[in-house]
């Protein structure tokens, strides 16, 4: 061997960004072995250089023999395969592979998945050793995600929820309240379902809106359709309509614009006065519901409302408006 098999790993163990004593656990020898192999002072065994080529996952020929796709395709095949065995046959056969691919952070993830999903508490070391390992080597986010799931429900089974939450606290900021309602305790349970609530109101605010923007112009029926999509989520949220009205407003007047556009006056008048008649339902600090009728109000004057200007009840309802 007069190619630099030992410069080799070293390159590809720091793009890995991992230490010699790491490399030197995944692979099962010591630090001292993989120090000897990449200073060149002895080469790896020829039983070791199967598990350094799949564990680098890499095409070098005339050093390793194996190409990277072909490695890319039966981990693939396998981790396709578990996802579809019984959870016995699935950890069999991971087990077995990671043996041959012992860096694979996605064959690790899959097992750590397994071990959960059997419910066995017994493998609780296990599964949180596995997934230290892929929160502090995989560069994957999606692995790290997965991973940073099934830990989080696990910490809460072993009634470590300290764990549980320092995970959750390494989420996007709009999940913590979906994971926190899970593993928090029961008299908390009300605040956090409160929390999800108000992200979903405001999320669904986000999505219909983007809907409607991208609609509103060539797809009339395409707009009604997410306009009426996220007044029904909210109703389903908020049943008593006492929250997040600003939000409902805004989504009545782009319906009644809509009417205007398609000759449906009527149907115009009809969406406005429940805006109206939404906010004058509800118990309101007299600044607050100020603020709502300005919403209305604001709207009601841009030339975009002129077919209905005119009509008695909107009129009515205008001068209770500014005249209070």
């Amino acid at each position: 061997m007069e190619f630099k098999i030992g410069e080799v790993i070293r390159n590809l163990r720091k793009e890995k960004k991992l230490t010699q004593e790491k490399l030197a656990e995944y692979l099962g020898v010591s630090f001292q072995t993989i120090s000897k192999w990449e200073n060149g002072i002895v080469y790896p065994d020829i039983t070791n250089l199967p598990s350094i080529a799949n564990f680098f996952n890499i095409s070098i020929d005339k050093l390793f023999y194996q190409d990277k796709s072909e490695n890319e395709i039966v981990i693939d095949k396998i981790y396709d395969e578990c996802c579809w065995s019984n959870k016995e046959s699935a950890e069999l056969i991971l087990r077995e592979t990671l043996q041959k691919y012992p860096g694979n952070f996605k064959l690790m993830q899959a097992l750590l998945s397994v071990l959960y999903k059997r419910g066995n508490v017994n493998n609780s070391d296990e599964i949180i050793n596995l997934g230290n390992r892929i929160l502090d080597d995989c560069t994957d986010d999606k692995l790290r995600w997965f991973t940073m799931q099934d830990m989080i429900f696990l910490y809460k089974k072993l009634d470590r929820k300290d764990k549980a939450i320092e995970l959750i606290d390494k989420f996007p900021s709009m999940t913590n309240e979906d994971l926190l309602f899970h593993v928090c305790s029961n008299n908390k349970k009300d605040f956090y379902a409160e929390a999800l609530k108000e992200r979903t109101v405001l999320r669904l605010n986000s999505i219909y809106s983007y809907y409607y923007k991208k609609y509103k112009d060539t797809n009339y029926e395409e707009s009604f359709i997410h306009i009426d999509s996220f007044l029904n989520m909210y109703k389903l949220l908020y049943p008593n309509q006492t929250v997040h009205l600003d939000l409902v407003i805004v989504f009545l007047l782009r319906k009644a614009e809509l009417k205007i556009k398609i000759a449906d006056y009527s149907g115009s008048v009809k969406c406005i006065m429940s805006a109206y008649n939404l906010v004058n339902k509800a118990k309101l600090e007299t600044i607050e519901k100020e603020r709502l009728e300005n919403i209305i109000k604001s709207n009601l004057i841009k030339s975009n409302f002129d077919e209905v200007k005119s009509n008695k009840e909107i009129l009515l309802m205008l001068n209770k408006i500014r005249f209070k």
